[in-house]
């Protein structure tokens, strides 16, 4: 197998695997809506004074996520680039899965807190979150210029 085969390989796996993670917090955000809107469930739980920390806990972990996502590419690209073309695609893939599940967690947390709740600002955070994690989406391009693959090898 060459290279654009196993690159072509690698990123279906991964596309599949982000793919995954991101249904994971639109399906539950989705659920949570239709449970409140389409039949009218609401949560019995009051979470009262809890709902200013989330206010300050959710916004907050949104940033960390993302940005100790970045903070750990940013640390960790340098030493993969030395590795062996699979070791490189490898270790990739693995960071690729925690710089995705450090930004899910806080998604997920706040579609929680949004159920929870009822308060949208909530809503508007996992939308928020959604967005950023759109960002985070593994394209051939990236791969390239993270790996520091040449695109001559891959024709």
């Amino acid at each position: 197998m060459n290279k654009k085969q196993i690159i072509e390989q690698f990123l279906r796996s991964i596309t599949v695997i982000y793919i995954a993670l991101l249904m994971g917090q639109i399906l539950l955000t989705g659920t949570f809506t239709f449970l409140k809107l389409g039949l009218g469930i609401t949560s019995t739980e009051d979470i009262g004074e809890l709902k200013f920390i989330f206010q300050i806990i959710i916004p907050v972990g949104l940033i960390f996520g993302f940005g100790m996502g970045q903070f750990l590419m940013n640390k960790r690209l340098p030493s993969i680039r030395q590795l062996s073309f699979t070791e490189k695609l490898n270790q990739y893939r693995s960071l690729l899965i925690i710089r995705c599940a450090l930004l899910e967690g806080f998604i997920l947390f706040a579609a929680v807190v949004y159920y929870l709740s009822d308060d949208y600002t909530f809503l508007g955070y996992v939308f928020l979150g959604v967005v950023g994690f759109l960002f985070l989406r593994p394209t051939r391009f990236k791969l390239q210029e993270d790996l520091e693959i040449n695109p001559s090898d891959l024709e």
